[in-house]
């Protein structure tokens, strides 16, 4: 897919020094799930180099992306993890795009999710395209023309062409996907549309942003990032119209090299722009010789790769921010990321994550905030204290044979209890089980015994310590 894949598919290497006891191996899961929570809003733009936020994404367990799609608030972070689900996708995966593309109507990345889907090989995605492309009506053949050429189908780029040089209302939209999913080729059918329909800001922002992609990959990226909602795609004569154009003058100028492509927009800040007040220009030029300026930086200081470390303790380490590793900084950042997907990746496989990893369809909490501990996030929890029971029903009468529990609080710290007692019942019959829990804050398993039951009541028994208890996600099979 053209908007993938700038990143360095590396994964973790084998680790030194990994404990063997499953407590441990769970209790370091989940602090690297937290790490990876606690940053994962930051992965598109935490100070580093452009192409890390893909290299870390390829390097990622598939149920690590998964999560980070369904709870990143970050467009950008959401949409290349969704990149790297669609390779080799499965079912589960197309239901995932499906949803996301589903929640994204109406705003400028849906199409990037219908050419996800479309990348994913699902068969309702593309024969959409197909007919789009076979509408008479020019707006649907230019959205099904733009998701396919974002997932790099040629016939979706032939017809935008065409769109291009029409005079059509979609003719602009049109010339702005042609700049962001293009390749070298198409700059001649901006120029002939230039000509044939006169100048339009689409169409000089459409040629800025095919040279910038062409020659500076890294700083459009960060582009990209710095427009998370993906504006540029909708918005005629802002900023970015203004930041595309004259990017795209400067390379056009020469400008092959980082500090070049500076120079050749600092020559542009008094240059004239027919049709736009100067004062408004010359500080959109400022602020795009700024944005450079910290592109460059970037790339100078921050290294493509992930720096995995190479043993266990040193992710530990890295996590916990002990003695001698920085706390603070983009150094620091990609460093604790890696930390983070490394140890997730090294003991999810020893621990079964896996299996345990999606949440229990058909649970319906009666006891307030319940719903927490079924959502697929350990950053949540129902937090109790005073009276620790937890109430849920089944969607139908089911034989549950095992309760997992993963109790621990994203905060640190709080109470925990000894002892469980688990109360099942179906109609008229009633069943109950006791055990003791451990210490671990990852999943702990309860033998249930395989008993029919439409309702369950979970009560936490002998609780120590201070402050309140979490139970952070529970699993029945």
């Amino acid at each position: 897919m053209l908007f993938s894949a700038l990143g360095i598919a590396a994964s973790p290497p084998e680790p030194r020094g990994l404990p063997r006891d499953r407590a441990e191996l769970g209790d370091a899961f989940v602090e690297g799930w937290l790490s990876l929570r606690r940053d994962m809003d930051s992965l598109s733009h935490g100070g580093v180099h452009p192409r890390l936020l893909d290299a870390w994404l390829a390097a990622s367990p598939r149920f690590l992306l998964r999560d980070i799609v369904r709870l990143s608030s970050e467009p950008q972070v959401v949409l290349a993890a969704a990149a790297q689900l669609a390779e080799g996708a499965d079912d589960a995966d197309r239901d995932l795009l499906a949803g996301l593309e589903q929640r994204h109507l109406g705003q400028p990345l849906a199409h990037l999710y219908w050419a996800l889907r479309i990348d994913a090989g699902s068969t309702e995605a593309i024969e959409r395209a197909g007919a789009g492309l076979a509408d008479p009506r020019q707006a649907v053949q230019f959205e099904a023309a733009r998701a396919l050429a974002a997932a790099g189908n040629a016939k979706g780029r032939a017809r935008l062409r065409k769109l291009a040089v029409s005079t059509t209302e979609q003719a602009d939209d049109a010339a702005r996907a042609i700049g962001a999913y293009g390749d070298n080729s198409d700059l001649g059918v901006l120029i002939r549309a230039r000509k044939s329909r006169g100048d339009s800001y689409a169409l000089r922002a459409a040629a800025g942003e095919l040279m910038l992609r062409k020659h500076f990959p890294d700083h459009h990226a960060a582009l990209l990032r710095f427009d998370p909602a993906g504006l540029r795609l909708i918005t005629t004569g802002g900023q970015y119209d203004t930041w595309l154009d004259a990017l795209g003058r400067a390379i056009k100028g020469g400008a092959r090299t980082p500090k070049a492509l500076i120079a050749g927009v600092e020559d542009q800040r008094r240059a004239a722009w027919p049709g736009d007040d100067p004062e408004i220009v010359r500080r959109r030029i400022a602020a795009l010789i700024e944005f450079l300026a910290a592109v460059n930086a970037r790339l100078k200081t921050s290294s493509p790769r992930p720096s995995w470390p190479g043993d266990y303790e040193t992710a530990r380490a890295r996590l916990e921010g002990e003695a001698g590793i920085a706390l603070e900084g983009p150094d620091a950042f990609a460093a604790r990321v890696a930390a983070a997907i490394a140890v997730c990746a090294w003991t999810a496989e020893r621990i079964g994550h896996q299996r345990l990893g999606p949440t229990t369809p058909g649970l319906r909490f009666i006891t307030p905030g319940g719903a927490r501990a079924a959502d697929g996030n350990l950053a949540t929890s129902f937090r109790f204290r005073d009276d620790p029971r937890l109430v849920f029903e089944l969607d139908v009468p089911t034989r549950v044979d095992q309760l997992w529990l993963a109790r621990t609080c994203a905060d640190g710290g709080g109470a925990r209890a000894g002892r469980i007692r688990v109360v099942g019942q179906h109609r008229s019959e009633r069943w109950e089980r006791e055990a003791a829990l451990g210490e671990t804050g990852y999943f702990e398993r309860v033998d249930l015994g395989g008993k029919l039951a439409r309702r369950v009541e979970i009560s936490f028994l002998e609780l120590r310590g201070d402050g309140v208890a979490c139970l952070a996600e529970l699993r029945l099979f």
